[in-house]
């Protein structure tokens, strides 16, 4: 499994070590993180919401947050900032698997 690494602006707050934790790693969303996201979802439910409940789930660790404990929950509680930060980390990642070309087959 290829991982990425990231830095949040200000970070998740973690209880135990009273400090927010920045630094974090993540996989890429599968079929099945997207498919629990939106049943885990109200129907009419926010793509921002949708992407929280993945990134939650592709989370496997943020400082010294193991990512079980990394629920959508949790990640409510972020600075929208750190919204497009797991998005553009999402983003490397596909182009780190694609070799860098285009995420789309259909592109020519």
């Amino acid at each position: 499994m290829d991982t990425i690494k990231g830095r949040f602006a200000i970070g998740l707050w973690d209880e135990e070590s009273e400090a927010f934790q920045r630094d974090f790693e993540m996989r890429l969303a599968t079929l099945e993180d997207t498919e629990k996201a939106l049943e885990e979802t109200p129907e009419d439910a926010s793509t921002a919401r949708i992407r929280r409940h993945e990134w939650a789930a592709c989370l496997l660790s943020v400082g010294t947050i193991p990512g079980d404990k990394i629920t959508p929950e949790r990640l409510a509680g972020l600075a929208s900032v750190e919204y497009g930060i797991l998005a553009d980390a999402q983003e490397r990642l596909v182009k780190k698997l694609s070799g860098g070309k285009s995420a789309s087959p259909m592109s020519v």
